[in-house]
Formats: C-alpha cells, structure tokens, sequence
C-alpha cells in the first residue's frame, strides 16, 4: 500500500473479477497476489479479454508488466521501519539492518582503537560475545582533526549512535574530549564537550571536584550512557597528587567523574559530580552499563591493576563498590555487558601490556566470575567498550 501511495498508482481490481478496462498508464490490476501495470506499447483505454488462467496466458498478459521489481527497489531505499536494511541477509545469518542498527538486547557491538601509534577507532560486532568482526575497513572521521582517536565509548541514543574519546589536552579550550554522532553509523559530526560546565575541567585546581591535586591535567576516557530520555558522560581526571601502585611505580591519582548532557544538539553538559562515596585509591577508565534494578560501573583500580565493580540506584553518583574482578594479567578499559542468549554477565578488558589482546570473564550473578579468555578477533583491539 505504501509503494503504490507513493508512486502514483491507482489499483483497479483483481484480473479475476474483469474483464477489466485500463484508462490511464498508472493503473494497475492484481492477479496472482502481484501487481502489473498496462506497457507502454499499448494504446488505452484496453480491454482484458476475460478472467481466467486460460485468457492471462493466451493474450492478456503480453499486455502487462509486473511492477514487482520497482516495489522491491523502493522497498529497500526507504528507511520506513521493516523495509530497507531488513529486509537484506548476510553471510553470517544476520540482517544487514543488525549491523546498522542492533537491537540493544540482541546484539553485541562495541568501539575500539587499533594501537598506540596510529590511534584509528575500529567498530566491531559479535554474534556471541566471544568473536569479533571488524565492521568498518576505512577511519572514522570528525571535524576536529586535532584529537587522538582513543579509548572510545559507544552508545544508542535517541536514534543515534554516539561515540566519545579521548581528546582534552590537544583541544585546548575548545573542549575536554570529543564526542561524534552518526544515524548510520558511516557519517559522523564531531563535537568537542567541555566538563566543566560552558569551561574545560582541563588545568582547573583539582579542588573544583574536592581533590588537592593543583592542576589537572589528566582528562581521560570519557565513556556514555543513558537513561531514559538522559545521556550522561563520564571520564576520569586528575584529582590527588601522583602516588605509587603495588609495583612501586608512579601513577596519577584520578577519580570517576560524571555530567548529564542538558543540550543534545550542541553537547552541552551539566556541572560534574563524583561517581564514587570514596576516592581511596586511584582509578581510571569508567564504564556504566544498567539492568532493571541498579546501575553498574566497571573502573581499573590503579593500585592493585585489578577491575573493581560498583552500583548505584542513581545514573550519575552514590556508587558502591561491590566486587572485584582478577583478570590474571594487568587490564584496563573495562566494559560490563548482560548477554541474554547465554544468561551470563561479560566483563571485558585491554591486556594493554600486550599491546592489541583483549578478554572477558563471565557471571551468572556479578560475585562468582569465571578465570579470563581472550576474545577471538581477526584485528588489533584496544581500550574501547561494547554494548548489548
């Protein structure tokens, strides 16, 4: 109905109620649950000869065309929902319109950069949670050629898939990070996102957020997450001065920070507040995910190199920690999914001292985790995130 609406055409009736008489060049008679139309070579008005098999196939069909094909070529431009992308397979037995635009509670994607030189952000999809296929063989590309390109965070918002990452020291004042959007995932628009309100948090007194850290000057891993009609960011910042993990080595003292975005046109973002009632020790790499109770953030404890699990009642503050996940090696970047065909939990981490590994562990109820594999995947992964 929507094809002949939109292209002009009049259905006259069913070949099987004629004989039937065609006026004009639009009109269309059904037979056999297809649609034709009169051809161009024969003068109207025109008669069908009856309204039997017998007369279709003996004369009146020379008389038509099906206008099958033109109904499918419109189908699959448009973007009206259950035509387009769904209506085409792929070799791995999934709709290409999976791809473009995963169900959240059936599909697997995540972002990540390739390596530390070339800093190029990769997407990624998986059928399982285990194996990963490169989606994009070309850069993603914003306006903003200035920012570095890692450890990026994706999110499905509101029709749109955000992407945040890296970027406060190389945008000056113009931002702390970069976030990009896309409807379709292949044209991204750029923003770059301040975290102090309408200010960079960049070289702010760490006292702005209750640090003692004099500057800050460590702005890193922003990632995104929503709820409901909110999406929020978080990153973490320079906050106590630099101290020594359990290897006697120096690290910067960071904590997790989070905004609300209050202007989605422009990424404009509320003042930030702390994520965590205690800032004991120093972490980094703050993702958030959420299931129907509480929400969860999964953060590298820079100390003991492990990943530590909080929860909240609230998107943004009041997180409690609640476990902590051994992954056997040093990782970072951590990103926690619910996998619902496997009804297991999946954490995820960057094996960074290898330099492009990444592996998850799994839970059945977010205490008991199982000992951490690699993911399979035929490309260079760092520090990124996935989403269910």
């Amino acid at each position: 109905n929507s094809f002949i609406q939109s292209s002009g055409y009049e259905v006259v009736g069913d070949y099987t109620a004629g004989p039937l008489t065609i006026t004009e060049y639009n009109q269309l008679v059904r037979y056999k649950n297809e649609l034709w139309k009169i051809t161009a070579d024969t003068e109207i008005p025109f008669a069908t000869t009856g309204n039997t098999d017998e007369s279709w196939a003996s004369s009146d069909n020379l008389h038509f065309v099906s206008v099958g094909d033109a109904a499918l070529r419109q189908n699959l431009g448009s973007d009206q929902y259950g035509l387009g992308a769904t209506l085409i397979n792929s070799v791995y037995g999934h709709l290409v319109s999976e791809y473009l635009y995963p169900a959240p509670d059936d599909f697997i994607v995540g972002a990540f950069f390739d390596n530390s030189n070339s800093k190029t952000i990769y997407l990624a999809s998986s059928p399982d949670g285990t194996t990963f296929y490169r989606l994009n063989s070309n850069p993603l590309a914003g306006v903003n050629a200035a920012t570095t390109g890692r450890d990026p965070s994706l999110t499905y918002f509101q029709g749109y898939w955000y992407i945040a990452y890296t970027g406060s020291q190389n945008l000056g004042n113009i931002g702390d990070f970069t976030v990009m959007r896309s409807r379709d995932m292949i044209s991204w628009t750029s923003y770059p996102v301040k975290a102090y309100g309408n200010e960079v948090i960049y070289k702010k007194p760490g006292n702005v957020i209750g640090g003692n850290i004099a500057s800050i000057k460590d702005v890193w891993a922003p990632c995104l997450w929503t709820d409901g009609d909110s999406l929020f960011a978080g990153l973490t910042v320079s906050f106590n001065d630099d101290t020594k993990d359990r290897d006697g080595a120096t690290v910067t003292w960071q904590a997790p920070i989070s905004m609300r975005c209050s202007d989605i046109e422009n990424m404009i973002f509320d003042m930030p507040k702390l994520m965590f009632i205690n800032q004991d020790v120093p972490r980094i790499d703050i993702e958030v995910t959420k299931d129907a109770s509480f929400y969860y953030a999964v953060v590298k404890n820079e100390f003991s190199k492990n990943i530590e699990l909080w929860r909240s009642v609230a998107p943004d503050t009041g997180y409690q920690q609640i476990g902590e996940i051994n992954f056997g090696r040093y990782v970072e970047g951590a990103s926690l999914v619910y996998n619902n065909a496997k009804h297991l939990w999946y954490v995820y981490a960057d094996a960074y001292q290898l330099q492009g590994s990444y592996y998850y562990c799994t839970s059945p109820n977010l205490v008991d985790w199982s000992a951490a594999e690699k993911i399979s995947a035929q490309f260079q992964i760092r520090h990124g995130s996935v989403i269910n």
